[in-house]
């Protein structure tokens, strides 16, 4: 196990001044990382955040790595997207030696409703559909990657800026140890023409070109030759040219994604095909844990696991433990759930909004109290006269229009009229107390028989 530190996002590069007066830590910590070493917003390669490496840093021996680096949609090609993510690795080796750059987060799967959706260098957040988008940032990716392994050394002499004015366009060269082929990694800003040549011994040829722009990405282009140990080339602007005497590039093959759909309606869900310990498909856990657990009469649950509240991340209240599925476009649907209260409350939700708040919630507790919320507004409350939380209870919330309805065991407690919020994903919601949720179902909002 080797370890890298501090992996926070202030007091760039003094850790090394904790490692000097501590030889055991020097030992241990074998990479040092920060978070954003070029900054965050606005987003722009020649931002100015006062974060460079530190002399020390760089000559210190130690992998220098950027731990979080990059946290926009790789969807689009230029202003924070794909292109962006191009200049800033060579900008953050050449100005930093910095060997590692890790993106958050390599694949969107977030919901979009839920904060930092469309975030990554690609898409799959359809997991009922099946449905991906491969973006081009994931190409703008492998410019380095597929050019370079683990193991490779910079050339640093031919690392550096086209233009010593700006970072929107940079060039670094990579050697395969013990051999003498090479890769070259140019980004451009404007269009330029450019000489490349030949020293040290490297290989002269064949030399392999690949490129990619706003309108295609990672495309082979015919072999290149040297003209007396020297490569000339015109560069598009806003472009990646990458250039190597290496094969096996490829920009891969795969089957058209199947087609985006909308989440199933209506939605059953009773858990019996899992195993207890599994995380049920499709529910996204917002603070606190939902897994599979054995139900007590046979058969098997979702029950919240969490005992309490862990550290928070940069502050989020998030209201509570809370799972989220469903489609953001539902509009008019009821939401049912089985619930079995082994303390504090549980909730059933939908039309979600917001993160911190929820959406309209129908509550139950375990003394029998009810109460209907759009988000932390209490919009009727009451209470079950001789409740018994040892049972297993139905909770059910219909919202049809402005008209938000709650019912407990099939009868109707409460219905409001209100109009907040018209469409959102569903939820289940809990404190943090083992309670128990089963057959939980997205209908229509229809009445059910025997509904008072």
């Amino acid at each position: 196990m080797k370890l890298q530190a501090p992996d926070d996002d202030s007091e760039y590069w003094q850790f090394f001044d904790a490692l000097e007066k501590d030889p055991e830590l020097n030992r241990i910590v074998q990479a040092v990382g920060y978070h954003y070493v070029d900054g965050r917003e606005p987003w722009e390669i020649d931002q100015v955040a006062k974060r460079d490496a530190t002399a020390k840093a760089r000559e210190s021996g130690k992998p220098l790595w950027a731990s979080e680096e990059w946290s926009q949609s790789g969807g689009q090609w230029g202003a924070k997207g794909a292109l962006y993510v191009a200049r800033l690795m060579n900008k953050l080796y050449t100005r930093d030696r910095i060997t590692k750059f890790e993106i958050w987060c390599p694949i969107d799967s977030i919901y979009d409703p839920i904060i930092w959706g469309d975030t990554g260098a690609m898409q799959a957040d359809q997991p009922w559909s099946g449905h991906y988008a491969v973006w081009p940032a994931v190409w703008a990716i492998a410019h380095t990657t597929q050019f370079a392994e683990p193991g490779w050394r910079y050339l640093d002499g031919a690392c550096g800026q086209l233009d010593p004015k700006t970072w929107r366009g940079s060039y670094v060269a990579l050697r395969r140890p013990n051999t003498r082929d090479w890769s070259l990694v140019i980004v451009t800003g404007d269009a330029a023409d450019v000489v490349v040549t030949m020293k040290g011994g490297l290989k002269t040829g064949p030399i392999h070109l690949w490129r990619s722009s706003d309108q295609e990405q990672f495309v082979q282009a015919p072999l290149l030759g040297l003209d007396h140990g020297q490569l000339r080339l015109h560069l598009e602007g806003d472009s990646i040219y990458s250039l190597t005497t290496t094969t096996g590039q490829q920009k891969g093959h795969h089957a058209t994604p199947p087609p985006a759909r909308p989440f199933p309606f209506p939605y059953t869900e009773d858990f019996d095909e899992y195993h207890p310990g599994d995380t049920p498909r499709y529910f996204s856990d917002q603070k606190g844990t939902f897994e599979i657990t054995a139900r007590p009469e046979g058969g098997l649950c979702l029950a919240q696991i969490t005992r309490r509240e862990g550290i928070l991340w940069y502050g989020n209240k998030l209201l509570k433990p809370h799972s989220l599925f469903g489609d953001k476009a539902w509009q008019d649907y009821a939401i049912a759930a089985q619930v079995k209260i082994a303390g504090g409350d549980v909730e059933v939700g939908g039309r979600y909004a917001n993160r911190d708040k929820l959406g309209y919630r129908w509550t139950l507790t375990q003394d029998g109290s009810w109460r209907l919320n759009w988000q932390d507004t209490t919009l009727a409350a009451g209470k079950i006269d001789s409740f018994d939380a040892s049972q297993w209870h139905q909770l059910r919330m219909v919202m049809k229009g402005s008209t938000i309805r709650g019912l407990v065991d099939g009868k109707e407690l409460t219905s409001v009229e209100h109009n907040a919020h018209s469409v959102g994903m569903a939820f289940i919601a809990s404190t943090y107390d083992h309670n128990l949720f089963d057959h939980i179902q997205v209908t229509k909002p229809v009445e059910q028989p025997g509904t008072n």
